[in-house]
């Protein structure tokens, strides 16, 4: 069990998802930079909701809720499958973790719990797209805006 009261741990906040790069970062923070004996890890991840599509009022009756039920269950079973792969990676190395998923816009998500969590740092991988290389992306966008050391692990 990890104690929270304790207050000479480090609060690490790794931004995760589906993809290779999330794994990279992980891995890179476990194999390198962490204490097991102090840090505590917050794996985190904010995903968007699938989304409802409009419908006239006069079609209530034909609102495909069902199919919207199936499609965001279908995306939390994906989202609980990674985040317990990487939960476990932590868990070789004796790390304490914590799990953190919710939806919403992810910047904004990852900065708002930063401050929340009181977070020492922040680890985030970063794709190799050709867009994000002009314009930086997520990782870009909250390392403008961070007041917190982070790490974008490329």
């Amino acid at each position: 069990m990890i104690d929270l009261q304790n207050t000479s741990r480090r609060i690490v906040m790794i931004a995760v998802n589906k993809k290779p790069e999330s794994k990279k970062v992980i891995q890179l923070y476990l194999d390198n930079m962490c204490d097991k004996d102090h840090d505590l890890v917050y794996l985190c991840h904010i995903y968007k909701a699938p989304s409802l599509s409009t419908y006239p009022l006069s079609s209530l009756k034909s609102i495909p809720w069902q199919k919207w039920e199936k499609k965001l269950s279908q995306r939390i079973n994906e989202i609980n499958t990674f985040m317990n792969e990487y939960q476990c990676m932590c868990d070789v190395k004796r790390v304490p973790s914590l799990v953190y998923i919710t939806y919403g816009k992810r910047k904004k998500g990852l900065l708002e719990l930063s401050k929340i969590l009181k977070a020492s740092m922040i680890f985030m991988g970063k794709k190799r797209g050709f867009f994000s290389k002009f314009f930086g992306g997520l990782p870009v966008g909250v390392a403008h805006n961070c007041r917190i050391p982070i790490t974008i692990v490329v």
